[in-house]
C-alpha cells in the first residue's frame, strides 16, 4: 500500500525584501551613474592637463596635482561636448514631437497606413501599433 501524498501547495509567495535589501538597491541605481560620471570627469580632466601643460613645455606629472584638482580642470574640457550634444538633443526631440503632432490630425491616416504600415517599410511598423496612436 502506498502512503498518502500530501496535497500540493499553490504557488509560493515570492519572499519580502528586507529594509536594508531595498536600501542597497536603491543605493545601487544612485551610485553606478555617479561613478560613471566621476570617471568620465577624471579622464577628460586627465587628458586636458595633459595637453594644455605640454604645449606649455611642462610635465604634468611634475606639478602632483591631486584628484579633485583634475576633476575641477576637467569642466573646462567637457563643458563644450555637453552643451553641444545637449543642443542636439533637444533639437532631435522638438522636431519629434512637431512632427507627431503635424502627423497626428485625421487628414493624415491614409498618409500614416499607406507609408508606414509594416510591409511598406521595417522601420516604421511602430506606427501600426495601438500604443502610437494615444490621442
Amino acid at each position: 500500500m502506498t502512503a498518502p501524498q500530501e496535497p500540493l501547495a499553490g504557488p509560493q509567495p515570492p519572499p519580502g525584501h528586507s529594509p536594508v535589501s531595498s536600501f542597497a538597491q536603491e543605493a545601487a541605481l544612485v551610485a553606478a551613474p555617479g561613478t560613471i560620471a566621476l570617471a568620465l570627469l577624471y579622464y577628460f580632466g586627465s587628458l586636458y592637463i595633459r595637453e594644455y601643460y605640454s604645449t606649455l613645455g611642462v610635465v604634468p606629472e611634475d606639478l602632483g596635482m591631486s584628484v579633485q584638482n583634475v576633476m575641477a580642470n576637467s569642466t573646462s574640457a567637457i563643458f563644450l561636448p555637453l552643451c553641444v550634444l545637449l543642443a542636439g538633443g533637444l533639437i532631435v526631440f522638438l522636431v519629434f514631437g512637431r512632427l507627431e503632432q503635424a502627423l497626428a490630425g485625421p487628414e493624415h491616416a491614409v498618409r500614416r497606413s499607406s507609408c508606414c504600415s509594416p510591409s511598406a517599410s521595417p522601420w516604421c511598423s511602430w506606427a501600426s501599433r495601438p500604443s502610437w496612436r494615444h490621442r
